[in-house]
């Protein structure tokens, strides 16, 4: 139980890799990236279109982490490739 409150992404992730369907919408997973990420093309794109909209409206890193889902990493990273293609 601690685990899962202390990274329910992490969680997340592994369930849908272990069950092979999307952790968000529970879509099957056919694409082998999809299933080592836990998260198919859809949902991927749609937290990577809300980690810029809420960036873009000045919210710190750490509220959009918690309220995308998604790893600090994961945020980091999508925050990076904008800056870099801007």
């Amino acid at each position: 139980m601690l685990d899962f409150i202390g990274a329910p992404d992490a969680q997340m992730q592994l369930a849908a890799r272990l069950c092979g369907h999307c952790c968000i919408c529970f879509k099957e997973l056919t694409d082998p990236i999809s299933l080592e990420h836990g998260i198919g093309p859809d949902c991927h794109a749609k937290r990577i279109k809300f980690i810029h909209a809420r960036a873009a409206d000045g919210w710190p890193l750490e509220r959009i982490v918690m309220l995308s889902g998604m790893p600090v990493d994961f945020v980091t990273s999508v925050l990076s490739e904008e800056v870099r293609h801007a």
